[in-house]
């Protein structure tokens, strides 16, 4: 009941004195040049064997088969498979955990600019690994890639909360997820048979994650630290408000005033402090508070099963009959159409209905679609029609999803901590994110060959769990300052 009483009180309050900023040419720029060399490549990064499974498997048949003459099996063709998928969310693990000593050290601009050295070298290893025979130069790649994508989903989110004016926070949030869906959809799209997804071609969509590099290289020297980041972490306002200055409109002085008044209390709460550790983020009741639901909602985005139905998708609708030339593989971009699409429509919402709402509508309306997926699985072989509602109940499962439990966890997250903790804080959701993304990958081949779809039933069943602590244990964070959000846990 204090639960809900106090979520009662973090309700939406659109005080008047609070004053709104809007969209400007200085803010649209660095939103985009992070998203595109951020989490648009993310985007890219975990569709890309989606399309092309076919032809990477018959790349690893045929590269065992010279090696050792002799026809690999289907089990060691299962795991070679799942190892090649699995490792890539193991290494955004650690990718992630990095993301905050990072931030402290070097800053925001700094750590993105230069991880794109190890995109340079992904780029070389996926394109060598088809001439010179070696699927296990691909898989190496594939961690790298991992490596990179979680860095990226820690310190985009991080950044993208920094920048825009509190009411444009959950829309900027928004567009960082908008973009990594657009990635996705790009490289599903591209991974057709028929267009870079061949035999002869997987190669060039593999290393085509060149390009949003090359964009964030030339881009990230015009953009500027966020104004938090120097007013308290560098202890300089001058060019904190130099930066909001840009960002806001030289000629918006009341809310860039207002705005540094904010920074200054910030800072001072924080000197009142001591500074926070990896140890304080698990000892201390508030932080460890905070830290627990932002950790289960880490938890109930992976466990929803939605990095099976992102990575397997073409794979599911082969076993329940769809043909894999046409139905199977268009169902695919049909899902990663339907995802872009409402992680959009979300943009117009998250800062009109709230983060909480949103996440609630979105797990039950999940949980739902799993069991109906489920179902049409279980019993494709008897029901024709079962084959189609399969694919309805998927696209049905992303649009719950889109509208909250994909692109909101990580903005929350970045929402419940102040400037001392929340780097810290977000390298360690960003890890557990990519560290269950881990276990579900790796673990569904092998737990869908052997209980075929009840798989979806324990997703669902879980996504029940995680709906009810959602109801009783996240606050709303729509509209609220960092002290808000702090006194909330306190």
């Amino acid at each position: 009941m204090t639960n809900k009483i106090e979520i009662e009180k973090m309700k939406e309050s659109n005080a008047p004195d609070r004053l709104k900023g809007k969209f400007t040419g200085h803010l649209l720029f660095y939103i985009l040049i992070t998203v595109i060399g951020g989490t648009y490549a993310t985007g890219w990064n975990i569709g890309e064997f989606n399309t092309p499974s076919q032809a990477l498997k018959r790349f690893f048949s045929t590269t065992y088969f010279n090696r050792n003459n002799e026809t690999i099996t289907e089990d060691t063709l299962t795991n070679l498979w799942s190892l090649a998928n699995g490792l890539m969310p193991l290494g955004g693990a650690f990718g992630g955990l990095i993301t905050g000593i990072s931030v402290e050290k070097f800053g925001h601009i700094k750590s993105m600019y230069f991880i794109n050295i190890l995109v340079v070298i992904n780029t070389v290893l996926f394109v060598i690994s088809k001439p010179i025979k070696s699927y296990e130069t691909l898989i190496i790649g594939r961690v790298l890639t991992g490596f990179i994508s979680g860095f990226f989903c820690g310190v985009c989110p991080l950044y993208l909360s920094e920048i825009p004016p509190l009411n444009l926070r959950g829309f900027t949030g928004t567009i960082n997820a908008l973009a990594m869906c657009v990635g996705n959809l790009v490289t599903n799209i591209a991974g057709l048979p028929i267009l870079l997804g061949s035999d002869r071609l997987w190669p060039y969509l593999l290393g085509l994650i060149i390009v949003p590099a090359i964009v964030h290289f030339i881009g990230l020297p015009f953009c500027e630290e966020s104004p938090k980041y120097l007013y308290i972490t560098k202890n300089n306002p001058l060019g904190a408000k130099k930066v909001l200055e840009k960002l806001r409109g030289s000629q918006n002085q009341a809310l860039i005033k207002q705005e540094m008044d904010e920074l200054e209390q910030e800072k001072e709460a924080k000197m009142k402090q001591n500074e926070v550790s990896y140890i304080d983020l698990f000892t201390k009741p508030s932080l460890r508070k905070a830290l627990i639901v932002s950790i289960m909602l880490q938890a109930s985005q992976q466990f929803s099963g939605i990095i099976v139905v992102i990575f397997y998708s073409a794979e599911i609708f082969i076993k329940i009959g769809l043909e894999e030339t046409t139905w199977a593989l268009y169902a695919s971009i049909l899902i990663a159409l339907v995802e872009t699409i409402m992680h959009a429509v979300c943009m117009f919402f998250i800062d009109w209905k709230g983060r909480r709402f949103l996440l609630l509508w979105g797990m039950f309306g999940m949980a739902l679609s799993c069991f109906i997926l489920a179902i049409t699985r279980i019993f494709s072989d008897s029901v024709e029609w079962f084959k189609i509602l399969a694919v309805v109940a998927a696209v049905v499962y992303i649009i719950f999803y889109s509208l909250g439990p994909g692109p909101i966890p990580l903005l929350v997250t970045a929402e419940l901590f102040d400037t001392e903790s929340r780097g810290k804080a977000v390298s360690i959701a960003v890890f557990f994110n990519w560290f269950f993304n881990f276990l579900v990958t790796f673990s569904f081949p092998t737990i869908d060959n052997a209980i075929k779809g009840y798989s979806f039933v324990i997703y669902g069943s879980l996504l029940v769990l995680f709906t009810i602590f959602t109801y009783f244990k996240v606050p709303e964070t729509k509209n609220k300052s960092t002290q808000e959000i702090i006194k909330y846990f306190e």
